[in-house]
C-alpha cells in the first residue's frame, strides 16, 4: 500500500545550523504517530513542511501518493489541515469559525450547519454554536479549533502540542475527539506531544526525534518502555 506520506532526504537548514535531516519516513495510511523530543528538537519544523507551511533546503515529500509541489499544493492541503498550539480563532461566534472552511468551500448554509452540530457534540461543546470566541476558556477555544479542523472531514491530521498547557479535563476531551475521528474516519494522524502519557493514550507508532534527525521509530507503548537508542532513554528519564 501506498503511504499516505513519505518523506526522502528531507532537510531544512538555516545559516546557523540544521533543523531537521531525515533520510526516509513512510507513514501508513489510517494510523496514529506520535512524534516526542526535547523542545527544538524539530518535531515543530517536521509538520510544517508535511503540511507545505515550512520550505525546505533539499529532499522530497510525498503525499496521497503525489510528489508536493507548486502546481499540486493547493490540491494536496484540501486533504489534511495543521492545528497548532495556540490557534487563533476570529472575533465572532464559534458557528461563525467553524463554518468558515466550508463556506469558502462552497458548502450549502444548511449542511454547513448540520455539520458544525456533528463536530460541536465530537468535541464535547454542543450547543455552543452562538457563543462568542471571547468569551470562550482556553480550553474550549482550543477545542474549537480543532472542531473547525475536522470539520472539513480531512484525510491527515497534523497536530502540533494541540494539548499543551490544557487543564486535564480539556485534554481527555481532545484526546477523545481526536481518537473517535480517527477510528470513525479511516483518517492518519500525526501528532507531536511532550506527554509520554499522552504518547501511550493516542499513538500507535512512535516517531523520537533528536537535533533534526529521526532517532528511533517504533510501535507504542513497546518503545516507549524499552527503548533502544541512549537519547531515547534519556529523554524517557527527564519526562
Amino acid at each position: 500500500m501506498t503511504p499516505i506520506v513519505s518523506l526522502k532526504g528531507l532537510s531544512v537548514k538555516t545559516a546557523q545550523k540544521t533543523l531537521l535531516n531525515i533520510g526516509g519516513l513512510d507513514i501508513e495510511n489510517g494510523k496514529r504517530y506520535i512524534v516526542i523530543g526535547l523542545s527544538g528538537a524539530g518535531k515543530s519544523t517536521l509538520l510544517k513542511c508535511i503540511a507545505s507551511l515550512q520550505s525546505f533546503s533539499s529532499g522530497e515529500i510525498m503525499l496521497f501518493g503525489e510528489r508536493m509541489a507548486k502546481p499540486n499544493i493547493y490540491a494536496l492541503r484540501q486533504k489534511m489541515v495543521y492545528v497548532a498550539q495556540h490557534e487563533v480563532l476570529f472575533n465572532g461566534s464559534v458557528e461563525y469559525n467553524i463554518g468558515l472552511g466550508l463556506k469558502f468551500r462552497g458548502v450549502s448554509k444548511a449542511l454547513r450547519l448540520e455539520k458544525i452540530k456533528e463536530v460541536l457534540n465530537l468535541v464535547g461543546l454542543a450547543g455552543y454554536e452562538k457563543r462568542n470566541v471571547e468569551s470562550l476558556s482556553g480550553g474550549e477555544i482550543q477545542r474549537v479549533a480543532l472542531a473547525r479542523a475536522l470539520v472539513t472531514e480531512p484525510e491527515l491530521l497534523l497536530l502540533d502540542e494541540p494539548t499543551a498547557n490544557l487543564d486535564p479535563y480539556n485534554v481527555q476531551m481532545m484526546e477523545q475527539a481526536i481518537r473517535e475521528y480517527c477510528t470513525n474516519n479511516g483518517a492518519t494522524l500525526i501528532l507531536a506531544t511532550h506527554n509520554i502519557n499522552q504518547a501511550k493514550r493516542i499513538g500507535q507508532y512512535g516517531l523520537f526525534i533528536a537535533n533534526g534527525e529521526l532517532t528511533e521509530m517504533g510501535q507504542v507503548p513497546g518503545m516507549l518502555e524499552n527503548p533502544d537508542s541512549p537519547q531515547l532513554k534519556q529523554f524517557l528519564e527527564w519526562a
